[in-house]
């Protein structure tokens, strides 16, 4: 018995693909990754991005996903840098 991943769904019949792409299967999870796919964090993940607009105390961060990650600046550690 499989497990429906991301990019699947259960039928009648068993597990389909939602999208067109890439089938994988870690033990008895099945997931499909799209062709034409944009990143989609996940806890844990460490990610590179450009910061495209500065905001009141936030940083909004272009990390080429489905949205934008926005980036708090008590967050981060800045060496002779003090928030007000």
């Amino acid at each position: 018995m499989f497990t429906s991943g991301r990019g699947t769904y259960k039928d009648s019949d068993g597990i389909c693909s939602a999208l067109i792409g890439y089938v994988h299967r870690v033990n008895k999870l099945i997931t499909v990754q799209s062709l034409k796919s944009r990143y989609l964090g996940d806890n844990g993940d460490v990610v590179i991005g450009r910061v495209c607009e500065i905001m009141n105390k936030k940083w909004k961060i272009d990390i080429q996903g489905y949205d934008y990650a926005y980036l708090h600046i008590n967050s981060i550690m800045l060496e002779d840098v003090q928030v007000s």
